[in-house]
């Protein structure tokens, strides 16, 4: 079985704070309340690519990282940077029992145009 990344292990892949670690991804899915599935759509990777990801059995490129962070700061999740104290998110703006309106989702995941 291959060992899995710690989020600690993860390093940016490019200068300033706008990497994620596996931690960090299912964190901000928890203070969502939203499944692997919804955040794929949102994010518009692989099922598979955020799995893995998550698990800490595959490192996934900076451009992938990118997207997936990107569609949680949309739905209102903020990034913590480590500062000796290590990685974190926390919700950016108070939201009803944790939860987002799950209407900003079902917008998100469609299609442009």
């Amino acid at each position: 079985m291959a060992e899995r990344l710690r989020g600690s292990d993860i390093q940016p892949a490019w200068s300033g704070r706008r990497y994620l670690t596996p931690d960090q991804c299912r964190a901000a899915r928890g203070l969502l309340g939203i499944s692997r599935h919804r955040l794929a759509a949102m994010a518009r990777v692989s099922m598979a690519t955020l799995l893995h990801f998550e698990s800490g059995h595959r490192a996934i490129k900076p451009r992938t990282q990118g997207l997936i962070r990107s569609a949680l700061e949309a739905a209102g999740v903020e990034f913590i940077p480590g500062d000796g104290g290590g990685e974190g998110v926390r919700l950016r703006r108070p939201h009803h029992a944790g939860r987002v309106d799950q209407g900003f989702f079902e917008r998100l995941a469609k299609p442009a145009g």
